[in-house]
């Protein structure tokens, strides 16, 4: 049985949020054991893997391929409000953008009820809407992403 990159990496950043020196989980027969490098230049965990009978294999996580990250470049929208925000004109009204719509540089992408003032929420580029990121009525503040547009 194998342990997958990601879980690796999941464990990783729990070694490295926590002060232990070394952590070790064994899952479905696989175990893996990550300690934390006394070394001043050493600058991440080591991992080291054992399979069932199998002897450990310890490899330095760097040396480990790394995962490929998207190819199309994305802009969030934030927003530049406090208030409660609605991907339509309001609460329960329908969307003014689905996402996989192509949205034009300026076009209105939802709104920030700011004082039961709603306030417009713009595109700042044309592209394609790849994603909602806050939910319909959820508070949101100053930077909080509301949207993903594909440029």
């Amino acid at each position: 049985m194998e342990i997958d990159r990601d879980r690796i990496l999941e464990l990783v950043r729990i070694l490295k949020a926590s002060s232990a020196a070394e952590l070790t989980v064994e899952e479905g027969g696989v175990t893996v054991r990550l300690v934390r490098a006394l070394t001043p230049t050493a600058t991440e965990p080591v991992v080291t893997v054992a399979a069932g009978d199998d002897p450990p294999s310890t490899v330095p996580l760097s040396e480990t391929p790394a995962p490929a990250g998207p190819t199309v470049d994305t802009v969030t929208v934030t927003s530049r409000f406090v208030g409660l925000f609605y991907p339509g004109r309001g609460p329960g009204g329908p969307p003014l953008v689905e996402v996989g719509q192509e949205v034009a540089e300026g076009q209105v992408l939802g709104v920030v009820e700011v004082l039961r003032k709603p306030m417009d929420v713009t595109s700042p580029v044309a592209g394609v809407l790849v994603e909602r990121v806050a939910e319909e009525g959820a508070p949101v503040q100053y930077g909080d992403p509301l949207f993903a547009i594909r440029v």
